[in-house]
């Protein structure tokens, strides 16, 4: 196979949303003949293993779980890097780093480091040291700092009345503010005098470099129509499509087929596998769900230990994946994960979104302007208003319309095909 003295490595940082679709690049990377060893937290060790990759630790289950359990994190305007830093980053960057220095030479060919994360990569600064490629994988047009096509909720901060020709000046300026803000931050000034001492360049410079670097492959895993390129967008970035990729688990299947046949097509209701403080949200969803006379699923979210009665035509499952379970639903309300946004498009159905952190802002006000579904925001997320909502969007043909052609849109490339047909193309001709 063409790609069979090829090693990549790659370094996954974050919660599943950011460790999945990684996972299905080198499934597929690894069917073409790849070696693949596979960088992060313990808590993904045996699903990194399951598909035959070598596992490399970069931090503790316990670690992990501390950091999602800390509800700082996923709030926004919270500093969730600054939070992460003292319980992962900073070990995660160190051992990360560490083992590329220690594996560059070992291989035939220079191994490409691949990654979603590149500014607090261990992984990456090895590749910025010792002059190894890198494959970047944008996940969210968010990430893309754009003065032309901003992101909310920034967005939503440049005011109505400013004439067009003024709002990407205006933009422009709150990203300067941010990205200085940022710099003053703990973290990053520790971030910063560990790459002075590796004879690396500031993050700030780097984060520039990086967004413009032309040795750096840059692959966007989602579609045009999606998050269409603006003019400052960097040159080398190619657009393919969401990276569909699911952890089918039979059991939770069984559970969904066995609850529908006695209740009929349901309501999702699931905000994160990180997510874990759902109580208040499943007390909402069962009320709605007997408001509405509609049944529902509730996914994800630790609920051992706490005093919930489960109503009748309500169920809640730890695990399930979505490309199933959305396929036989009439509805999700979700977090605005793009990994959970992308399934509901595929399956065609409306969404409710909640966001709360990260790019949940930018998927919800995407959403909302593809007419596939609409947005509350954690305030405004009640029972009157959610129920409000999704009857709202049930009975609307726009809405049923705009699903069924996006549901189409989707199913037309693979994502995760074509990213690895990109990288194969990107691949030296001679050895290096």
């Amino acid at each position: 196979m063409a790609l069979s003295q090829q090693t990549f490595i790659i370094s996954a940082q974050g919660t599943s949303g950011d460790i999945y679709p990684l996972i299905g690049i080198g499934k597929e990377l690894s069917a073409r003949g790849a070696h693949i060893i596979f960088l992060s937290n313990d808590r993904f060790c045996d699903l990194v293993k399951a598909e035959g990759f070598e596992h490399v630790s970069t931090g503790t289950v316990d670690n992990h779980n501390k950091l999602i359990r800390d509800e700082r994190f996923w709030m926004f305007g919270k500093g969730a890097g600054q939070i992460t830093w003292p319980i992962l980053g900073r070990s995660s960057l160190r051992t990360s780093y560490k083992y590329v220095k220690s594996v560059r030479t070992k291989f035939d060919k220079k191994p490409i480091i691949m990654c979603s994360n590149p500014s607090l990569n261990g992984a990456v600064w090895a590749a910025e040291s010792f002059d190894l490629p890198v494959v970047h994988f944008i996940l969210s047009p968010i990430v893309i700092l754009s003065a032309l096509s901003p992101s909310a909720p920034t967005k939503w901060l440049i005011p109505a009345w400013l004439p067009s020709g003024e709002k990407a000046k205006y933009f422009k300026n709150e990203l300067n503010k941010q990205e200085r803000r940022k710099l003053m931050k703990p973290h990053i000034r520790e971030a910063n005098q560990l790459r002075k001492k590796l004879g690396l360049s500031s993050i700030g410079k780097a984060s520039v470099e990086m967004h413009l670097n032309p040795t750096f492959q840059q692959i966007a895993l989602f579609p045009p129509w999606y998050g269409e390129p603006a003019e400052d967008w960097p040159k080398q970035l190619t657009l393919t499509n969401f990276p569909l990729f699911n952890d089918v688990k039979p059991k939770s299947r069984s559970y969904v087929d066995k609850f529908i046949d006695s209740h009929g097509a349901p309501i999702i209701f699931s905000f994160g596998t990180g997510y874990t403080n759902v109580t208040s949200l499943i007390h909402i969803a069962w009320i709605v769900s007997d408001k509405l006379k509609l049944p529902c699923i509730f996914i994800g979210g630790d609920i051992e230990g706490v005093n919930i009665e489960i109503p009748n035509k309500c169920l809640h499952l730890n695990y399930a994946d979505f490309e199933y379970v959305f396929s036989k639903s009439l509805l999700a309300v979700h977090h605005g994960g793009i990994g959970t946004m992308s399934q509901a498009i595929q399956a065609g159905i409306p969404q409710l979104i909640r966001p709360t952190a990260f790019d949940q802002f930018d998927n919800a006000d995407k959403i909302k302007a593809l007419n596939l579904g609409d947005y509350l925001l954690e305030k405004e997320f009640t029972i009157e208003r959610v129920a409000s909502k999704i009857v709202a969007l049930l009975e609307s043909k726009k809405v049923a319309e705009a699903a069924h052609y996006y549901a189409i849109q989707i199913s037309k490339n693979n994502g995760i095909k074509e990213s690895c047909d990109l990288i194969e193309k990107g691949l030296p001709s001679k050895d290096n």
